[in-house]
């Protein structure tokens, strides 16, 4: 899917729901895909269009902020771990399922765009979840799990 950029991109809260204005257009396909399967790492989509989507508020911490700043022990970190590898193996189920040999994806995951809740990783910046067949499971994962290291690395350092 070809994405033109928008110059827009505002997240607005209003009650219990996030309006967020995609600096993209969505994946429509992906997004269906999603609001069918109800995967339980994002928050509820409720409605989306061409260029904004509406899904509840979720209340957390960054997982990049809770793992470099607050006092994470050892089983927070590998509890975290093990969920977004879930979060892949649940990604690739979907891809598997639904996407014909293409990979659904989030194409800006880091760990500033996961929240940590009541112990539960769950994924933002939902816009940014695509269907593409040219990303490799592989390199995306090793990706994410480099910037945990990293993290985990200055954690230690201090």
């Amino acid at each position: 899917m070809e994405r033109k950029r928008f110059y827009n991109n505002s997240l607005t809260r209003q009650g219990n729901t996030v309006i967020k204005e995609s600096q993209w257009p969505v994946d429509k396909e992906a997004l269906d895909i999603l609001m069918a399967e109800h995967p339980n790492f994002l928050p509820k989509i409720l409605d989306y269009d061409s260029n904004s989507i509406i899904y509840e508020y979720i209340e957390g911490i960054s997982v990049g902020k809770y793992l470099k700043d607050i006092k994470a022990n050892a089983q927070d970190m590998v509890e975290i771990y093990v969920q977004i590898n879930d979060i892949w193996k649940n990604f690739l189920n979907l891809s598997k399922k639904h996407c014909k040999g293409k990979m659904i994806y989030h194409n800006d995951l880091h760990l500033y765009n996961m929240l940590y809740t009541d112990g539960k990783v769950i994924l933002t910046d939902i816009d940014s979840i695509v269907i593409s067949d040219h990303v490799s499971f592989q390199t995306t994962h090793s990706y994410l799990f480099h910037q945990m290291e990293e993290l985990l690395y200055a954690r230690i350092q201090k």
